[in-house]
């Protein structure tokens, strides 16, 4: 599979707010990337925002330790939030030079019952995954609300 940015796009880094995040803006060529058979399934498990598609397939192409990670932590998310979509936004700083990916999960249950469910992930899975392995790159979930 082959992801193909449209003509008139290139990828620059912007700050936004305190952070810094990579987005894909008119200006460029256009781009293609060619995309491993594990992050096309990511694009099926997880939103991308079209925008940053490349970006994100990019990151993981460089980053492919997060890859089973990512497939591996959506179904946690499923069997804690029940069905919810998760979006992958990525956050880079070039300046200090540090990236982080993050899970925005979108959840429909109201506001406290989100935060204890996010609570439960981090506690039954995201410390576990911390201690167990080694993945070198800031990962983080959070909650955002329909």
């Amino acid at each position: 599979m082959e992801l193909k940015e449209p003509t008139g796009l290139k990828m620059t880094v912007e700050k936004i707010g305190n952070k810094y995040t990579g987005r894909l803006v008119p200006g460029g060529k256009a781009m293609t990337t060619k995309v491993i058979p594990q992050i096309e399934e990511i694009i099926n498990l997880y939103e991308l925002i079209p925008g940053n598609k490349k970006v994100i397939t990019d990151f993981l192409s460089e980053h492919q330790q997060l890859i089973p990670v990512l497939i591996n932590t959506i179904s946690h998310i499923k069997q804690i939030f029940g069905e919810s979509d998760v979006r992958l936004e990525l956050n880079i700083d070039p300046e200090e030079g540090w990236s982080e990916l993050w899970g925005i999960i979108i959840s429909k249950k109201p506001r406290n019952i989100a935060h204890s469910l996010l609570e439960r992930l981090d506690r039954e899975w995201l410390a576990k995954l911390n201690r167990e392995s080694r993945i070198g790159i800031d990962l983080n979930f959070d909650v955002e609300f329909k």
